[in-house]
């Protein structure tokens, strides 16, 4: 074994030979003219950093499992990817949770948990609509403020609405496209749409979607 030590550059070791630590050697450290290791044998191997720990690497930065040999998580430029999976298609670049604030396009609406998930390029939406102030426009209800506009070239996303205390009684959805989510129910001929003056009083609506952006 060959030890260089110089003021400049520190302690050099050769090629496979091993630098150990602790009574049995149970820590390694050693670079085996290809590749470095550090090997820990015995416990666990604890890092500890009052700021950020990086391991990083001129391709990305891995989470790995030795005990299966496989790289299951991946973190480069486009994102998150998982099982040795390389294509940027299949990143998850994005988790965000939030609120947002339905605004009707008639009159004003008392709302209730309001939330939002995003995941990568899809969002879903939840809320409660309680207590419209306009309840006689002949107008379809039309909600505004979405956290996320869909996306353009998305035709819609419909997802599921429950309704109280509405003059017409069928099976609602709750349709999201372009800046809006709007309800719908099947109909002969076309959809019937729900409109203000179809409120009663105690009206609620409940309501998800999921849909795509840009």
């Amino acid at each position: 074994m060959a030890v260089t030590i110089n003021g400049s550059t520190g302690i050099q070791l050769d090629d496979n030979d091993k630098q150990k630590f602790g009574t049995g050697g149970d820590l390694e450290i050693y670079h085996d003219g290809g590749s470095s290791h550090i090997l820990n044998t015995t416990g666990d191997l604890i890092q500890k950093s009052t700021g950020w720990i990086s391991h990083a690497c001129d391709n990305g930065q891995y989470w790995y499992n030795n005990a299966i040999n496989t790289a299951y998580a991946r973190l480069d430029s486009d994102g998150l990817k998982f099982n040795g999976d390389t294509a940027a298609d299949n990143a998850l670049d994005d988790y965000e949770d939030g609120t947002w604030t339905p605004n009707p396009h008639d009159g004003s609406v008392t709302s209730a948990a309001a939330k939002y998930r995003k995941i990568g390029n899809q969002v879903t939406i939840w809320a409660q609509l309680l207590t419209f102030s306009d309840t006689s426009t002949n107008d379809q209800i039309r909600i505004k403020g979405l956290p996320y506009a869909p996306s353009s070239g998305w035709h819609g996303a419909a997802g599921a609405a429950m309704m109280q205390e509405v003059s017409e009684a069928t099976g609602w959805i709750a349709y999201a496209q372009n800046d809006q989510v709007r309800f719908y129910a099947s109909s002969t001929g076309g959809y019937a749409q729900l409109r203000h003056n179809e409120l009663d009083s105690g009206h609620q609506i409940y309501f998800t979607a999921t849909y795509p952006v840009n």
